[in-house]
């Protein structure tokens, strides 16, 4: 299998507001959610209780030790990129996730939620109306 690039973009964090303000706001729970896709049933968050360890751990790596906070970023991003198969490196992974943690929590989620969406061959995008419709000639 050929390697690929992340197919959303690093700063596609502002597409989606409800995403975006989670990441920002509240990266724990944006790291937590994250983590459980790839570790159970990705497509959903069925069975994801919002305020738990992983959140509540996230939260404070965050917050009270800042200078590290990079740190769950990037082990999500060599995780995505080792299971989608997507080219880059380790400085590279670094230098994002320490200049732009919110940007890269935002993309992990969403770079998990299009892959496995993908994977289960899921609707990813809105069905296209038809053509004209045409009458029968009287």
């Amino acid at each position: 299998m050929s390697e690929t690039k992340f197919r959303v973009g690093l700063f596609d964090c502002f597409a989606d507001l409800k995403q975006c303000l989670i990441g920002c706001c509240i990266p724990g729970l944006s790291y937590s959610q994250t983590d459980f896709r790839l570790s159970t049933n990705p497509s959903t968050l069925e069975g994801h209780e919002p305020i738990n360890a992983t959140s509540v751990g996230a939260c404070g790596l965050f917050y009270v030790c800042g200078c590290v906070g990079f740190v769950l970023p990037f082990l999500h991003r060599q995780k995505i990129r080792q299971r989608y198969n997507i080219s880059g490196d380790d400085l590279g992974d670094c230098c994002i996730t320490y200049w732009c943690p919110a940007c890269s929590l935002i993309q992990n989620e969403k770079e998990v939620i299009l892959r496995e969406s993908e994977a289960q061959g899921a609707i990813t995008e809105q069905p296209k109306a038809p053509e004209g419709m045409t009458y029968p000639a009287k």
